[in-house]
């Protein structure tokens, strides 16, 4: 859900620095059209910036630049071995 949303700002937006502020705004508002609880939409918003911080952390997302909050996806992510991959 993030990293589609990532993408989808990345190819199709016309904003050009792609935030976990703006992919947390985008999801709850396409999911809940209104901010009616201002708690759910701030918890939400923790989650979104948190799970961006892992994807980030392990490879699946990187920065445009350093120091911005710019998100894009990483194209050149090498996937690792797994114990269940077949050999």
């Amino acid at each position: 859900m993030i990293v589609e949303a990532i993408h989808q700002h990345n190819e199709y937006s016309l904003v050009s620095e792609v935030s976990a502020n703006l992919i947390g705004n985008y999801l709850y508002l396409r999911d809940n059209k209104i901010i009616s609880h201002v708690n759910d939409y701030n918890n939400f918003k923790r989650k979104v910036r948190s799970l961006i911080n892992k994807l980030e952390k392990r490879g699946f997302i990187i920065r445009k630049s350093e120091g911005k909050p710019n998100y894009q996806i990483n194209n050149s992510f090498e996937r690792k071995n797994s114990i269940f991959d077949n050999q």
